[in-house]
């Protein structure tokens, strides 16, 4: 809900997509629907840092200044049809916010991991002159502001949580799985609307040891990084019969939402 674009006041929105028939389709079937607090009113100036579904909730990383807060949304009872569309700035849903629980940081971003049952959030933090002009660096690696954590729904306490890495600048996504006997971390970075994004991929010594992936040190020159269209931000790890998929997100321009299969990356 941008203000300088006079959306402000009504908040932030999703979109659900049918996506039942895509291998024969080219066309997706989609609604808008708008996100409201406890007592159906909007959520005003909110920044929408990304989502997360997991056992029928949707989590919204409010990262609105000062917020940090993580907000649930009920995906089973909590959708509601408006009489009059007009009373609700012409949506005809919304969806009910049900709870809402702190933020171990300012959530720029957010995914969870299904193998350890941990949310994951991390903040985004430039490292550069201006933004569009970035290179992977040991300076930019250091920075105290880049912080990623893992952590479990009602275990947080405000300010009392260290983050578990520095990491790569510019973050926009991540998101961590199990594979074999390690853990895997893909920490995307974008660097404005016309430079190739990031896709860094840091393998664990080992799976968590307490809150966090067990890593030593990060050598950049050891990373494997995958180049993608400028904008790539959050990052969601699908489970299917078999295989598992990471789907993504670009903004600028068109934005896109893909796929590709984990096991390429």
């Amino acid at each position: 809900g941008r203000k300088d674009e006079g959306y402000s006041e009504r908040g932030g929105r999703i979109s659900f997509v049918d996506v039942s028939d895509m291998q024969n389709s080219s066309h997706y079937l989609y609604c808008n629907v708008l996100l409201v607090d406890e007592n159906l009113c909007t959520l005003p100036g909110i920044h929408l840092g990304g989502i997360e579904q997991q056992n029928g909730s949707l989590y919204v990383a409010d990262s609105r200044k000062g917020m940090q807060s993580i907000l649930e949304f009920d995906l089973e009872n909590g959708i509601y049809e408006m009489f009059s569309a007009e009373s609700m700035f012409g949506y005809r849903y919304v969806l009910r916010q049900k709870s809402s629980f702190p933020s171990p940081t300012k959530p720029s971003f957010m995914a969870y991991d299904n193998d350890a049952n941990k949310f994951v959030v991390g903040t985004y933090a430039r490292c550069g002159p201006k933004v569009g002009v970035h290179a992977d660096s040991e300076q930019c690696l250091n920075q105290p502001k880049n912080n990623l954590i893992w952590f479990t729904k009602g275990d947080v306490v405000s300010n009392n949580t260290v983050s578990c890495w520095h990491y790569f600048s510019e973050m926009q996504g991540a998101v961590s799985a199990k594979v074999d006997n390690a853990t895997i971390v893909w920490v995307s970075s974008s660097y404005g609307p016309i430079a190739d994004s990031h896709l860094h991929v840091v393998r664990a010594l080992q799976s968590f040891t307490g809150e966090c992936p067990v890593v030593d040190n990060i050598v950049l020159d050891e990373v494997p990084i995958f180049r993608f269209p400028p904008g790539l931000e959050d990052l969601h790890i699908e489970q299917t019969e078999g295989k598992r998929f990471m789907w993504m997100v670009t903004e600028f321009g068109t934005r896109m939402v893909f796929a590709t299969a984990l096991e390429k990356l």
